[in-house]
């Protein structure tokens, strides 16, 4: 009553989809300069078209809303990365707040950021980072089975 199947060594996967959304690896922000105050966001995701975080800091005075309007862009933006080898940085010349959604635990404002601007170079460093981490939650999906 068994089956035998014959199974291949190596299975290959493709990606087909262009732009899909993974969990940022922890400590990664994406810090910003917002009329001449600095400020972090706390990533939860990240894709090549854009980010999903929490305001962490802002070193001014907190009671002054700096984000806070839907379309709103901001320029020089900087996704930090931690890597085994220090920070990896990827400048985003543009990005727009897409979405503001209230966090369901903490309450605080989540920012939907979309990278409307970004240089070739930084695009492709992007991207790569993208697959290190779906190879990395491959990695770690896997051995949780």
């Amino acid at each position: 009553k068994d089956i035998w199947l014959e199974v291949p060594e190596t299975i290959e996967r493709y990606q087909r989809r262009r732009i899909f959304r993974l969990e940022a690896p922890s400590g990664s922000e994406l810090s910003l300069n917002i009329k001449g105050v600095d400020c972090s966001l706390l990533l939860i995701d990240v894709s090549i078209s854009g980010a999903l975080g929490l305001m962490t800091h802002v070193r001014s005075n907190p009671d002054t809303p700096i984000l806070g309007r839907q379309g709103q862009t901001i320029a020089d933006a900087v996704l930090i990365f931690p890597t085994q080898n220090g920070p990896r940085r990827i400048l985003i010349s543009e990005c727009t707040i897409r979405r503001l959604e209230t966090h369901a635990t903490t309450g605080k404002v989540q920012y939907a950021l979309e990278f409307t601007a970004i240089d070739q170079d930084n695009e492709e460093q992007l991207t790569k980072m993208i697959y290190e981490f779906q190879r990395e939650y491959l990695r770690r999906r896997r051995k949780t089975r």
